[in-house]
């Protein structure tokens, strides 16, 4: 769970959880896993307007890549 370069907890570009450019939760709000996973499963549900609307939200600073990549992240860990 180290930082770097697409590290899920560190901070760094692409990290999820930590500060730096293209963290999801990099606002200032860290989410656990149970919060994380109640959002994706939204997303997952959600109309593509509405799904587009909140990974603009959420994934502003990601680019297409790294958001699949984290989409298939959280399929594995919101199992």
């Amino acid at each position: 769970m180290g930082g770097g370069q697409g590290g899920m907890m560190g901070g760094g570009q692409g990290g999820m959880m930590g500060g730096g450019q293209g963290g999801m939760m990099g606002q200032g709000s860290q989410m656990d896993m149970k919060s994380m996973c109640d959002l994706h499963e939204k997303m997952k549900n959600a109309t593509p307007q509405d799904r587009s609307a909140m990974m603009n939200q959420y994934m502003k600073n990601m680019t297409p890549e790294m958001r699949q990549r984290h989409f298939e992240m959280m399929e594995q860990q919101c199992k």
